[in-house]
């Protein structure tokens, strides 16, 4: 199997200047290059050049997978967006790393499975970059929880010691967003691992709860405060503004909660015992699923050969019909026909009357030997 590596660039806060649209060209004279893109395909060959400058310098968002089981998401993020000790909190070897630009952070989730690479399949089907873009808002909003499974995908909690914990507790990650749903995807994390850290944790606040704990924060500000986001706005700097207020109202949430609400890290151990928990239950509701299909598939079959019992005559003539015209597709259907019949004489304990009417028929097309071939593979003859 030839190699296969997908490369997709996207910016987002604002569109790729002419002059860096040549600089990009000059990398690839192949690539699909627009105003806010570079994307790329490559069999033989590789990028010629580092995603991370390319991060570093042009874009603002970055998907890259290979057929061979590894995959990286890269966001960059104004650097007054985020703060470091959340950042370190939640860095994983390989998995969540980041590294800190002049006026950015990078934020790279990755994974690599080249021995067992489950996922394979599907990797190639999905528009990875509109699921997964969505997540850049996100963390401009404060939204930590993707980073939350980047920290999950790196750790092995059946080597958990005493006394590690979670970096920390985070709302909501009962109820994941559509776009860290497919992070998770992407980065191959278990369901059932997924779900057992949600377990237990309140859920976010409701929108109207939202507005008026921001009403409630707007009042706390000074005048002073006000005028100083004005001024970034009217500069131009809107965006930056932005960001200085949700992440002064985020501080004010924090430390504005009461003691009893605050969430407290749980001991890795305690998640274990949740991710059991969450495999018992999702094979429960899966046996329940299972069970209640069955269930209708079982109603619809016996609706269908009450039909059945309803004219024995006309399927025995259909089967005949088929029978003599004497090529497989007919085969197949008087084959079905004769099922049919069995298991609609079965509900009704006439058994010993189907077989009678089955010895007519093998008089009748014994002799036509790929039709008794497929009565003996659905065990309505033996022999």
């Amino acid at each position: 199997m030839s190699e296969y590596q997908y490369y997709e660039f996207l910016s987002m806060d604002q569109p790729l200047t002419s002059r860096q649209m040549e600089e990009l060209r000059q990398i690839s004279t192949r690539a699909q290059i627009t105003s806010v893109s570079f994307v790329n395909e490559y069999n033989w060959s590789d990028l010629k050049a580092d995603p991370k400058k390319l991060m570093k310098n042009y874009f603002d968002a970055h998907v890259y997978f290979a057929n061979w089981g590894t995959v990286f998401f890269m966001l960059k993020l104004p650097v007054e967006s985020l703060k470091a000790e959340d950042l370190e909190a939640f860095a994983v070897h390989d998995c969540l790393e980041v590294e800190k630009f002049q006026k950015h952070w990078l934020i790279t989730w990755s994974f690599s499975d080249d021995e067992n690479f489950e996922y394979s399949d599907h990797i190639f089907e999905e528009n990875w970059m509109a699921l997964l873009a969505p997540i850049r808002e996100e963390l401009l909003r404060g939204d930590l929880r993707s980073l939350y499974l980047g920290w999950l995908r790196g750790i092995y909690l059946e080597d958990a010691e005493d006394g590690q914990a979670e970096p920390m507790a985070l709302r909501g990650l009962g109820q994941l967003t559509s776009a860290q749903q497919a992070l998770g995807d992407f980065l191959g994390l278990d369901d059932d691992l997924v779900t057992a850290a949600g377990m237990g944790l309140p859920t976010l606040e409701r929108e109207d709860e939202d507005e008026a704990s921001l009403q409630n924060w707007v009042e706390t500000l000074s005048e002073k405060q006000m005028r100083q986001h004005i001024l970034l706005m009217a500069g131009g700097e809107g965006a930056k503004a932005e960001r200085m207020l949700k992440q002064a109202y985020r501080s004010w949430l924090v430390q504005s909660q009461p003691k009893e609400k605050a969430l407290r890290p749980r001991p890795l151990t305690a998640i274990l015992k949740q991710l059991e928990e969450a495999k018992q239950a999702r094979l429960k509701k899966e046996a329940q699923i299972k069970k209640k299909k069955a269930d209708e598939e079982k109603r619809k079959r016996d609706t269908f050969l009450e039909k059945v019992a309803g004219d024995f005559s006309k399927v025995w003539d259909s089967a005949h019909k088929e029978a003599k015209k004497g090529y497989a597709s007919a085969y197949d259907q008087a084959c079905q026909h004769l099922c049919n019949l069995k298991d609609a004489y079965a509900r009704q304990n006439k058994s010993g009357e189907f077989e009678k009417k089955l010895a007519f028929f093998r008089k009748e097309h014994g002799r036509r030997r790929a039709l008794m071939e497929r009565l003996i593979r659905e065990r309505i003859i033996s022999s």
